[in-house]
């Protein structure tokens, strides 16, 4: 969209008009993203001094920024009213101090995650993104974690994919795999944990079916596949996921008849397009945590650069060790739902579906490995000192915050 630029300086009773063409990166940005009102008055007023003071001088030509910029230019727009009209909106320009009036950009997500208060509230998102993303700040990846888990959370699963959707916008993607599986995994908590109707599990099917289109669109990847193999599609925490949605809907709504038969396509693209799931590894995981129990502090540690070594040594042991312990969790979140979903599957497949065979082998392969990661995972938390309990995703999820 390319966005009419003009302005007009006014003192008094005359007013001259300036008119400017619309250089090629305005073209690029177009009209300033709007943030809708909200709930909360802290956050209504982030988000005005975040577009006007971050977004909109971006919007501007050069020598119109430095007006708003240079302390030199204050006097001259606090006498005269400076109207910048971007397409058919119309800006008072004011001086801006960087420093005191901008919003910090490396924290905005999370300062307007913290102040929203109701889900009304999510759908200002992804224009924050679009306007993160017009100041020249990069969505990093830890960025885009945090959404789509709080969204998850708060039940907000559609505003994770309208921030995919308009992903030339909003600067977040589906490049990355581990996000790729978070996304579909809140998908389907939605439906499995959060509104367990009808109407919420088909909403939870269309957002799948969704997210496996986007898959299929290097718009949204960022890459051409080659090899199958390496399709993000393809990654069984995908259709591991499709298969729990699906056969969850036949066996709580049809009355486990698979009516469009599509709890036998997604088991079967399970079996045969996905590869053996992979567990993270707990090699040495117990014994890892056994060498951090009772470890010396900087303030117990003595000043010697020896101790002061050991200390940095345990720091960096317990960090490695709480990364580990965060993808075993996320590990489990994932498998122990497809487990549930494989379950449903079985009886509700006819009795000559040809991959029977295959799908119980990879139930039993899933069972055994996550039997396996929840022991070490167990363990590790008694050493810490800490009550061990079964692994349950509707209460665990809350706890396992990412690891950056």
């Amino acid at each position: 969209m390319s966005a009419h630029i003009s302005f007009k300086f006014i003192r008094s009773s005359a007013t001259q008009w300036r008119g400017f063409s619309t250089s090629t990166r305005l073209q690029k940005l177009g009209l300033v993203p709007k943030m809708s009102v909200v709930a909360n008055p802290e956050l209504q007023d982030l988000l005005t001094r975040f577009r006007e003071n971050a977004v909109l001088p971006k919007h501007l030509p050069k020598y119109q920024q430095d007006l708003v910029y240079k302390k030199k230019h204050q006097s001259k727009l606090e006498s005269e009213n400076v109207i910048a009209n971007i397409g058919e909106e119309e800006f008072i320009l004011k001086h801006i101090d960087i420093k005191k009036d901008t919003p910090r950009l490396k924290l905005l997500i999370s300062d307007v995650l913290d102040l929203i208060k109701n889900k009304e509230d999510w759908a200002v998102i992804p224009n924050v993104l679009h306007g993160l993303k017009n100041t020249g700040f990069k969505i990093k990846l830890p960025i885009a974690e945090k959404i789509v888990r709080k969204a998850g959370l708060a039940g907000k699963q559609n505003v994770t994919l309208e921030c995919l959707r308009r992903t030339k916008n909003t600067g977040m993607d589906l490049s990355d795999a581990g996000l790729t599986k978070n996304v579909m995994f809140w998908i389907y908590f939605k439906a499995s944990q959060q509104d367990e109707t009808l109407e919420s599990i088909n909403k939870t099917l269309s957002m799948a079916e969704q997210l496996l289109d986007m898959l299929e669109d290097e718009k949204f990847t960022g890459k051409r596949y080659l090899d199958t193999s390496n399709d993000y599609r393809n990654l069984p925490e995908i259709l591991g996921m499709m298969v729990a949605i699906i056969a969850l809907r036949a066996s709580k709504f049809q009355e486990g008849v698979d009516l469009d038969g599509k709890v036998k396509k997604y088991c079967t693209e399970f079996v045969i397009k996905s590869a053996a799931t992979v567990p993270p590894s707990t090699i040495n995981g117990v014994e890892e945590a056994q060498s951090l129990v009772n470890p010396k502090t900087p303030t117990e540690a003595n000043t010697s650069s020896s101790d002061t070594e050991d200390v940095i040594n345990s720091n960096k042991k317990q960090k490695t060790l709480n990364q580990r312990i965060s993808q075993w969790m996320s590990w489990m979140m994932h498998n122990t739902q497809i487990t549930k979903g494989i379950k449903l599957a079985l009886p509700i497949l006819d009795a000559d579906f040809e991959h029977t065979t295959l799908l119980r082998e990879r139930l039993a392969s899933l069972e055994a490995e996550i039997s396996k990661v929840e022991s070490v995972w167990k363990e590790v938390h008694v050493i810490q000192g800490k009550q061990p309990k079964d692994f349950d995703v509707s209460t665990l999820v809350l706890t396992n915050e990412p690891t950056e």
